[in-house]
C-alpha cells in the first residue's frame, strides 16, 4: 500500500515532495505506517491522503490520486464513475439547533457521554484525527460544539491549528485532558471560541458546555441513527421517508462506497443496504464493515429485489440479516427488535 501510495503521488509531484505529502498525512491519521487492509487503507487515502495533496496540489491532483488508488480499497474497478467522496450528497441534521462532536480515543469515556446529550441533540463521535476531520466538515452550516479530548493521537500545537483552520466558523471548542495541548501561532488563524477545562471527569465535561446545549424536549428520546443504501430512487426514497417516519434518523445514499464513507466518518446503528449497488454491494459493504469495526460494528440488514428472499437469514460476513426490499413492515420491526 505505501509503494501504491508514493506511486500514485509521485506522479504528480517531486520524490521529496511525495514523501512529504505522504508523512503529512499519516501524522495527520495518527498513524506509523499504511493501512493494509482494504477499509482502513480506503479511510486513509479518502481523507488525511487526500485532504493532504488537495492542499497542496489542488483539487485535479487530490481527484486524480483517488482515481489511482481507488481499485486498491474497492473489491472490483469501479464501473459508475463512482470516484468521488461526495460532499454534496451528505444529510445534515434538518431541525436540530446544534451537533456535538465528541473526539476523543477513549470509546468508554464516549459511550458515558452519549446518552448525556443524545437526548437533546445531535451526536456524532469520532475516535482518531482522521475521523475528527471529516465529521467536522459534515456541519459547514451548524452550529458545532467539539469536545476535544487532547489524549488524541496527533494533538500537538501544528495539528490544533490545522485543526482550527478548517473547523466551520461557528465552533466552539471544549478542549479537556491532562496535556494542555496549544494550538501553534500562525497568522490569520480564525478566531474560534475555545474552552479549556483541564482533566476533568465527564460529569465537568457536561457542565463546561451545559449553556452550549438546547434543554431537553420532555418526552423526546435520541433518534436512531440509520444508513440506508440502494441505488433505486424510486426504492431508496420512499424507504427513507418511512424510517424518519418512524422516528430512525436516516442518511441515504445510492452507494455503497458512500455508505461505507458514512460509517467511518459516523458509526451508525444500523445499515440497512441493496444486494446490488455500482462499486460495492451490499455484502461487500457487510464484510468490509465487519473487518474494519469488528465487535463494535452496527447491524447489516440486505435488501433483497426478491420477494421470496430468506427473511432473517445470514447469507455472508457481516450480514445481520435480510429482507425483501418491497417489506418495509419487517423491516421496521427487525429494527424495534435490534
Amino acid at each position: 500500500m505505501a509503494r501504491l501510495c508514493f506511486e500514485a503521488v509521485g506522479r504528480l509531484a517531486s520524490p521529496a515532495v511525495a514523501r512529504r505529502l505522504i508523512m503529512d498525512a499519516l501524522a495527520a491519521a495518527g498513524l506509523e505506517e499504511m493501512p493494509e487492509d482494504e477499509a482502513g487503507f480506503g479511510g486513509f487515502a479518502c481523507g488525511p491522503l487526500k485532504l493532504a495533496v488537495l492542499e497542496a496540489l489542488g483539487e485535479e491532483a487530490a481527484e486524480a490520486v483517488m482515481q489511482d488508488l481507488s481499485p486498491a480499497f474497492l473489491r472490483r474497478t469501479p464501473s459508475s464513475g463512482v470516484r468521488r467522496r461526495g460532499r454534496e450528497s451528505l444529510t445534515r441534521p434538518a431541525a436540530a439547533e446544534c451537533v456535538v462532536l465528541i473526539a476523543s480515543p477513549d470509546r468508554h469515556l464516549v459511550e458515558g457521554l452519549l446518552p448525556s446529550f443524545g437526548e437533546r441533540t445531535k451526536v456524532v463521535a469520532a475516535y482518531d484525527m482522521f475521523g475528527l476531520l471529516q465529521s467536522s466538515q459534515r456541519y459547514l452550516t451548524t452550529p458545532l460544539i467539539l469536545l476535544l479530548d487532547d489524549e488524541m493521537p496527533s494533538i500537538r500545537p501544528s495539528s490544533l491549528a490545522t485543526l482550527a483552520r478548517v473547523m466551520p466558523p461557528t465552533t466552539t471548542i471544549v478542549q479537556f485532558g491532562k496535556r494542555g495541548t496549544l494550538p501553534e501561532r500562525r497568522a490569520q488563524l480564525p478566531e474560534l471560541t475555545w474552552r479549556r477545562i483541564g482533566d476533568a471527569a465527564p460529569h465537568e465535561i457536561l457542565e463546561a458546555c451545559a449553556d452550549l446545549i438546547p434543554a431537553p424536549v420532555p418526552g423526546a428520546g435520541p433518534a436512531r441513527q440509520v444508513v440506508l443504501a440502494h441505488g433505486d430512487p424510486a426504492v431508496r426514497e420512499p424507504l427513507a421517508q418511512t424510517l424518519r417516519d418512524a422516528g430512525h434518523d436516516v442518511f441515504e445514499t445510492g452507494t455503497g462506497f458512500a455508505a461505507l464513507d458514512r460509517c467511518i466518518d459516523e458509526l451508525p446503528a444500523v445499515v440497512i443496504a441493496a444486494r446490488e449497488m455500482p462499486a460495492l454491494d451490499g455484502h461487500q459493504l457487510a464484510a468490509l464493515i465487519a473487518t474494519r469495526f469488528g465487535a463494535d460494528a452496527p447491524d447489516v440488514v440486505i435488501l433483497d429485489p426478491s420477494p421470496l428472499a430468506d427473511i432473517g437469514g445470514t447469507p455472508g460476513p457481516g450480514v445481520t440479516s435480510t429482507v425483501p426490499e418491497s417489506d418495509a413492515a419487517t423491516l421496521l420491526r427487525l429494527l424495534r427488535q435490534g
